[in-house]
């Protein structure tokens, strides 16, 4: 006979069944048989009491292995019989469900440690790296930093040699400048006579130191053209507006009024003197 199992699914042989072979259904039932004595002797009875078997119990062969029949056993109702298969089957199920859990836990602790060995040696690898590129990151700040400076240098020295042009073509301007003037003055003094010089040309300090001081001194008539009269400055000034030449200034010794030198003023002291006593000029102007 066959029962469906309380909370299960599968269905078991009732003792002496036919869904096993003979020796499996024998061992079962014994090993039955002795739970239920202990089962009964917690609940009143005992092992004592349990009758030995003799030559009154009867003996069955099954397949070739003998089980023996107490009638105390035979007593005991047959849903304990399924209760106590039951038992076993759920704590089979139980074991073996736990096995598997076991098994399952021991892959995942595997593949953690497999994935935990990949995370440091990830983690390894990016701490050498970063090491590289921060020792990179140092060198590159080094050659900017030497670059900066070296910019700073070049820029000074660009600045420096700006200002050295910026000078010389002011001198060059003025060197054609003068150049120029003095060829104009040139041809004055060959095509019309009274035509003395420049002012510059004719007045010069006795001492280099003086220079400035009477360049200074002469202001906006440094370059102005010395004439006998005012006839001949109008000569040259035609002369130059013909020839498309830069205008000049003229100074006419006639039209000049010089005023007498204050003696007071020589005896100032210190370093201070007279520009009319620096100078050299030619008799002609004087």
């Amino acid at each position: 006979m066959r029962r469906r199992l309380p909370g299960g699914e599968r269905t078991v042989a009732g003792c002496g069944g036919s869904g096993e072979r003979p020796a499996e259904m024998a061992a079962r039932a014994l090993h039955a048989r002795n739970f239920l004595l202990r089962v009964w002797a917690r609940r009143g009875g005992s092992r004592a009491e349990t009758p030995a078997p003799d030559s009154s119990q009867r003996h069955e062969h099954t397949g070739g292995l003998e089980i023996a029949r107490n009638p105390m056993s035979e007593a005991l109702p047959f849903s304990n019989c399924l209760e106590v298969i039951n038992v076993h089957q759920l704590a089979f199920s139980i074991k073996e469900e736990a096995g598997m859990k076991t098994i399952k836990l021991r892959d995942e602790k595997e593949r953690m440690k497999s994935r935990q060995k990949e995370i440091d040696d990830s983690s390894s690898e990016y701490k050498n790296e970063t090491t590289s590129l921060k020792k990179q990151l140092r060198t590159l700040q080094e050659k900017h930093r030497d670059a900066r400076n070296a910019s700073e240098k070049l820029k000074t020295s660009i600045a420096e040699l700006e200002d050295q042009l910026s000078d010389l073509m002011a001198e060059r301007y003025e060197n054609e400048r003068d150049s120029r003037l003095t060829q104009a003055v040139e041809s004055l003094k060959r095509l019309f006579q009274g035509v003395h010089g420049r002012m510059t040309d004719l007045c010069r300090p006795n001492r280099k130191k003086y220079n400035l001081a009477v360049t200074v001194a002469m202001g906006r008539f440094m370059d102005a053209v010395v004439v006998e009269d005012e006839n001949t400055g109008k000569d040259c000034i035609k002369y130059l507006k013909e020839q498309r030449l830069p205008p000049m200034t003229f100074i006419p010794l006639q039209s000049v009024r010089v005023k007498p030198v204050l003696e007071r003023s020589r005896n100032l002291g210190g370093t201070a003197k007279l520009a009319f006593d620096v100078i050299q000029y030619p008799l002609c102007v004087a």
